[in-house]
């Protein structure tokens, strides 16, 4: 994602992470922790606790590593501007050279993006590959499917995945069990609505909790089970879910932006790692519950078997 947003990468999958980028994951962390806890606190008593020094250091920090990206860009721009050279990019060098963007816009920009596409498409990863180490059955499916559509060392493209049907239910059914964000939030900000018989005043906040719909057994036959066929197409026996009873990425026009990107992440990573490897569960047997920072995160560590597929 720093690739996509900053055209540069932050060291992240180096044997050794560079210390400020540790410290950023870091502070990402603890932003989406303290965002959890402080709603319940009252917010007059926010400023004399350390709970709150703590959220507002880690938010200086994630904007500090923005700024600092996107001025080191600021000066590579100016400096072929300046030798008269062809100024060319991809989505940072858009927004500064062809958008009427100030700095500070994109710097508040580029941090919103960046803080919700790294937890949520790593947790979401790391479902997935917990998914499919207790479902041998099913990752030797996905492993076919993979093989037959990039087969040898072929990398996929994007066009790829529209022929990887399972790959997509894979992500799918994950994200029903264990959504990145657990609701949504919304208020009635123009005029009073009736739903139902029920009447509600303008200025209403609705919180639809998806997480809690997309386990209800009168949506799915059982909710707790990973079953990736229930998203395939033409599956004898298999009923086809309700549209709305699983909305990881909301709905509508405030549905999530990154959506496209997010997907297409996980299915190259996804993708490449169960070509590879083949993904095995906790040798001791351990089982991981999920729990709620802001985003929905593994409650413990998830450990998995990585065995090269020779």
């Amino acid at each position: 994602i720093c690739t996509i947003l900053f055209e540069t990468r932050m060291g992240c999958l180096e044997e050794t992470i560079p210390e400020e980028t540790q410290k950023f994951i870091a502070s990402v962390l603890e932003m989406f922790y303290y965002s959890a806890l402080l709603p319940f606190i009252p917010k007059a008593m926010w400023k004399y606790i350390q709970a709150w020094e703590k959220f507002i250091a880690a938010w200086d920090y994630i904007f500090y590593i923005t700024e600092k990206l996107v001025n080191k860009k600021i000066k590579e721009i100016q400096e072929k501007m300046e030798k008269g050279e062809e100024v060319s990019g991809e989505y940072l060098t858009y927004l500064l050279t062809n958008t009427k963007m100030t700095p500070s816009d994109i710097y508040g920009s580029l941090s919103e993006l960046l803080i919700a596409a790294v937890d949520t498409t790593s947790n979401t990863t790391s479902w997935i590959l917990y998914n499919l180490a207790k479902e041998s059955s099913i990752q030797q499916q996905l492993y076919e499917e993979i093989n037959s559509v990039t087969p040898g060392d072929q990398i996929p493209l994007a066009k790829d995945f529209s022929d990887m049907p399972l790959l997509k239910a894979v992500v799918k059914e994950t994200l029903r069990l264990y959504p990145a964000v657990p609701g949504n939030a919304r208020i009635i900000a123009e005029n009073d609505l009736t739903v139902g018989g029920y009447h509600f005043p303008k200025n209403t906040l609705f919180h639809f909790c998806h997480y809690a719909v997309a386990l209800d057994d009168s949506n799915f036959k059982e909710p707790q089970r990973f079953q990736p066929e229930r998203w395939l197409r033409g599956m004898a026996g298999v009923k086809k879910p309700h549209p709305f009873a699983s909305i990881p990425f909301g709905y509508g026009t405030r549905s999530c932006l990154g959506k496209r990107v997010a997907e297409l992440e996980m299915y190259s990573v996804v993708s490449q790692l169960i070509k590879n490897f083949e993904v095995r569960p906790d040798p001791s047997g351990r089982g991981v519950k999920a729990k709620t920072r802001t985003l929905l995160v593994p409650g413990s560590s998830i450990n998995l078997q990585f065995i090269d597929r020779v």
